[in-house]
């Protein structure tokens, strides 16, 4: 008997922990012992309100109050090859579930109505993951961010990530505007191609491109490559490179060279 009460409890919790926001983000990140346990302290829960529930029915005999009027005593059914307390067993397990699986349905449903909502609790959930919040905050906020990979190639674009509650992050997956490498010496961003440019000249922007979409240029990066993410500012990086040129520029027009009449140095070799 006490299996089928632990059981009941796993089950009941993994069915609202599958499908609860928040449940579903803690359970993707256990394992072994842990998420057992996870489960069964909200399978716990709904076995206590399905207990509850089920005590008060017979406290008040609901169920013989019920069936009087259309004809039948609870002795009639004495004869079942279930006993009464098998079948209070039972009725407690089924409404333990019912109780579990409707209120996963009422959350779902929640969540899809109030979007804003989701999001908020959302952005609340993944703030103790500097990681995933900065995943979360350039995909719901379209900011653009900048990947280096630990081959100093680099890609500037937005995030084409997702509500981060199915797994840990392992990949990322971007739509490049930029793309070039970090200089070995400075590691300054030197970019070699602009996608933007691309996706105009070509009809991609405006889905006028007989067969090329946007998702169609998507990189999927692995996190182990990666070696560092920042937020990216086209304005504020167009106006760091024109100060460099500048500074650049500067110093070349400083350098002072050797006059012109000067032709060469004469050098006498010393006396042996």
């Amino acid at each position: 008997m006490g299996v089928v009460l632990i059981a009941v409890a796993l089950v009941a919790g993994y069915l609202f922990s599958s499908k609860h926001l928040s449940s579903k983000y803690q359970l993707n990140r256990t394992d072994g012992w842990h998420s057992y346990f996870y489960v069964a302290y909200r399978g716990v829960i709904f076995s206590l309100v399905s207990g509850a529930v089920c005590f008060s029915i017979d406290y008040f005999d609901c169920v013989s109050k019920f069936i009087k009027p259309l004809g039948f005593l609870l002795t009639d059914f004495e004869g079942l090859f279930l006993n009464f307390s098998e079948i209070k067993i039972g009725a407690w397990a089924l409404l333990t579930i019912f109780l579990a699986q409707v209120s996963a349905w009422f959350s779902l449903l929640y969540y899809r109505l109030f979007l804003t909502q989701k999001t908020k609790r959302l952005r609340k959930i993944i703030s103790n993951n500097h990681l995933e919040s900065f995943i979360f905050e350039s995909t719901y906020d379209q900011k653009l961010i900048m990947l280096t990979l630990s081959s100093k190639k680099t890609y500037v674009g937005k995030c084409l990530g997702d509500e981060l509650i199915d797994g840990k992050v392992e990949h990322i997956a971007i739509l490049p505007h930029l793309s070039g490498y970090r200089n070995k010496d400075t590691l300054v961003f030197e970019h070699t191609t602009n996608y933007l440019n691309h996706y105009a000249d070509q009809g991609i922007y405006d889905g006028s491109h007989n067969f090329l979409k946007l998702r169609d240029f998507r990189v999927i990066i692995p996190c182990s490559e990666i070696e560092s993410y920042s937020f990216f500012d086209m304005s504020t990086y167009i106006k760091f490179r024109q100060d460099e040129n500048k500074k650049k520029q500067s110093k070349l027009s400083n350098n002072t060279y050797p006059s012109a009449s000067i032709s060469a140095l004469n050098i006498k070799n010393p006396t042996v």
